[in-house]
């Protein structure tokens, strides 16, 4: 009887393994439950943190893989002193019962766990994705809205200045060479077209200041854009790796389930006299 319940509580060790979360292959869910864990106000809705009880961290990983690998060196012990009679067949019984439920007990939590953790990974990323699209939306609608006004001002009497002392020079330079042989109509033309040539120049140098004063406004906010877009890329990872994982853990479980459906019940221990 006792050997059959070492056979038992060891076939329990690999669904046991199996339940704790990999490091690696879940790590994008455990980023998202320990953010949870460590940063509570972050998260604004109570349900999420009500269930951070329920869903895998990197401790709850880290103390199950502990008590698992103890109980594996305390089977392996155990399948070391049945043959002998140096042992305690009714106590052994009974511990290996007790490991065994442990062990089944450690599967069925974590499958549980593992399988809320990737759903609540989805939702968060979901939920922060269409957040940070929301912020974008928003900057993207600040950069519109800029106003360079008063560079723009600036820019055009500062052209328009410059512009005016360039063709007051180039006059007096025509006119000396000229020495009096261009027509009154000719100068007139000349005159005319210096204006608006001076006018335009002045425009441009508002519309370049307005865009210099634009961009320097804009620039923090289009820092942000991107800054945001790459966490946006982060989340659709973790909605690739959370959505794939997720399968993995429900086929796990299910796995599980059947395996213990066909499986005898731990008899209840003893009640302590």
């Amino acid at each position: 009887m006792a050997q059959v319940k070492l056979d038992e509580a060891w076939d329990a060790v690999p669904w046991a393994k199996r339940a704790v979360p990999s490091l690696e292959e879940d790590a994008a869910i455990l980023e998202v439950t320990e953010r949870l864990i460590h940063s509570p106000n972050s998260y604004a809705f109570d349900s999420d943190l009500k269930r951070s009880s329920e869903l895998p961290s990197l401790a709850k990983a880290q103390a199950d893989m502990a008590t698992i690998q103890s109980i594996e060196h305390e089977l392996a012990n155990a399948r070391q002193a049945l043959p002998t009679l140096h042992v305690d067949i009714g106590r052994l019984s009974e511990r290996l019962t007790e490991m065994r439920g442990q062990l089944e007990k450690i599967a069925q939590r974590s499958f549980g766990a593992n399988v809320e953790g990737c759903q609540f990974a989805i939702n968060e990323s979901e939920r922060r994705k269409a957040n940070l699209e929301n912020l974008i939306g928003s900057l993207n609608q600040t950069i519109k809205t800029t106003s360079g006004v008063g560079m723009g001002l600036a820019f055009f009497f500062a052209f328009l200045m410059g512009a005016m002392f360039l063709v007051q020079l180039l006059a007096a330079f025509v006119s000396q060479l000229s020495l009096g042989l261009l027509s009154l109509a000719t100068r007139r033309t000349i005159a005319v077209t210096s204006l608006w040539a001076v006018l335009a120049i002045a425009i441009v140098g508002a519309i370049l200041g307005s865009k210099i004063s634009r961009d320097n406004k804009n620039r923090p906010h289009r820092a942000e854009i991107e800054k945001h877009y790459r966490s946006i890329g982060d989340c659709v990872r973790t909605l690739a790796t959370a959505r794939a994982r997720l399968e993995v853990w429900k086929q796990n479980l299910y796995a599980f389930q059947a395996w213990q459906s066909r499986r005898t019940p731990p008899l209840p221990l003893p009640a302590a006299r």
